[in-house]
């Protein structure tokens, strides 16, 4: 089901997670926003980069527009950007930032010099601003990627009146939902040492430490799907956590 939110929606959830530093992360930026106000699919699989995302909103005819002032609030707007990424890692990675209010003036993105401050390195700019320190724009989607999307309210608009129950007595309940089938377990966990803040996802044997934000929204993605994260929360000591070998190594 799709969600929404007014920019100071959007604003107060991000205030939720503090200092997360976003320095790199516009790719993961995006996703998250597109996550919590918007709609992803039930496979939530985050683009690893915002060229990638790009490449696949392109793909899919997605992209709208060049002209940022046509761009209505929640669009997804793309540049090309050759950078460091959170890992301090060199590459084209691109960029992308999401409209707050329209035609390019309030577009949330990872930066250093936000005009409004949402979190440590993330707060909006305006289109002039990403433009003149990033590279050559791309143009803007109402996607992130293929489908996913930023369902962003204008908050002058007034809230649809609630409907009265016909005469006669109080509306028919709506029917519920059919239940989502689960898919067949993947063999990944998701542990929390005793008394340990990180949560590590374990996968083939290994074990990675997650982000704040990839936490949220692996627990997000879930509740989407209407299933039960396979999450252990302090039945393991740091110690056996930490016997499990690091992926990648």
């Amino acid at each position: 089901m799709a969600k929404s939110g007014t920019p100071a929606q959007v604003k107060a959830k991000f205030k939720t997670w503090g200092d997360f530093n976003w320095y790199g992360m516009c790719a993961g930026l995006t996703h998250t926003v597109c996550r919590h106000f918007g709609y992803v699919t039930k496979a939530d699989t985050a683009y690893p980069s915002a060229k990638a995302a790009y490449q696949a909103a392109k793909a899919a005819g997605k992209i709208r527009s060049t002209d940022p002032k046509k761009a209505p609030r929640g669009a997804i707007h793309y540049w090309a950007y050759w950078g460091k990424n959170s890992r301090g890692e060199m590459g084209d990675w691109g960029h992308v930032g999401v409209d707050m209010t329209g035609g390019g003036r309030d577009i949330l993105n990872a930066t250093s010099k936000p005009n409004d401050r949402y979190g440590l390195n993330a707060g909006t700019s305006t289109f002039a601003e990403i433009d003149g320190r990033v590279g050559t724009y791309l143009g803007w989607g109402t996607t992130y990627g293929r489908e996913y999307t930023a369902n962003i309210l204008d908050p002058t608009r007034p809230k649809p009146s609630t409907p009265k129950p016909a005469a006669g007595g109080e509306p028919k309940p709506a029917t519920p939902a059919t239940p989502i089938q689960e898919e067949d377990d993947d063999m990944t966990v998701y542990v929390q040492a005793k008394g340990q803040d990180p949560v590590y996802e374990i996968k083939d044997g290994k074990r990675r430490q997650l982000s704040s934000p990839e936490w949220e929204i692996i627990k997000g993605a879930f509740e989407f799907a209407g299933r039960k994260v396979p999450y252990s929360k302090e039945k393991l000591s740091l110690k056996d956590v930490l016997s499990i070998p690091e992926a990648g190594k």
